[in-house]
Parts: structure tokens; C-alpha cells; sequence
């Protein structure tokens, strides 16, 4: 089982939002910053709307779910797994 913790990880110098750092998603047993999305973490996440399976799509770097027809943005690694954050798809 992976356990996974968000961790203050310095900002890319064009993101940086809070003096220089922002949240990086890190595996709690070996410490990894998680860089691309982790098929383990793919397969824990759900659409919070519909609790239904998501997609990944690492071009536009979302989190698609085709029954709520919403996609979700990945920013810096992270998935936001928020509604309000998520853009409507077709």
C-alpha cells in the first residue's frame, strides 16, 4: 500500500505563488515527489461528483470523467480534485 502526502517543494520560478513554494504530492514510504501522475494514485482517485473511475490525460495533464463530463486540472503534479476547479467537457 502507498501512502501519499502533500509536501511544501520549492516553485518553478514562473509558478511561483507563495514566496517561492508551492504543494508537491510525495510518496510517504520512499520520499518521491511525484513528478508525472502515479498509476497507483490513478487508481485511489475518484471523480468527487460521481465517485465513477477518471481518465488520465498526460497531454493536457487533467483528470478526465466521462459521467460527470468534467476534467480536472493537474497543477504541478497535483490533482485538483475539486468541482469548482474542474472544467466542463463535451
Amino acid at each position: 500500500m502507498q501512502v501519499f502526502l502533500f509536501v511544501p517543494w520549492p516553485a518553478p520560478e514562473n509558478q511561483a505563488k507563495s514566496k517561492g513554494w508551492t504543494w508537491a504530492l510525495c510518496c510517504a514510504i520512499t520520499s518521491r515527489i511525484m513528478t508525472k501522475l502515479d498509476k497507483k494514485l490513478l487508481e485511489i482517485l475518484v471523480c468527487p461528483a460521481t465517485k465513477g473511475p477518471l481518465r488520465y490525460d498526460e497531454d493536457a495533464q487533467e483528470l478526465i470523467s466521462v459521467q460527470a463530463k468534467l476534467a480536472y486540472p493537474i497543477r504541478d503534479g497535483i490533482p485538483i480534485m475539486l468541482k469548482e476547479e474542474a472544467r466542463p467537457i463535451d
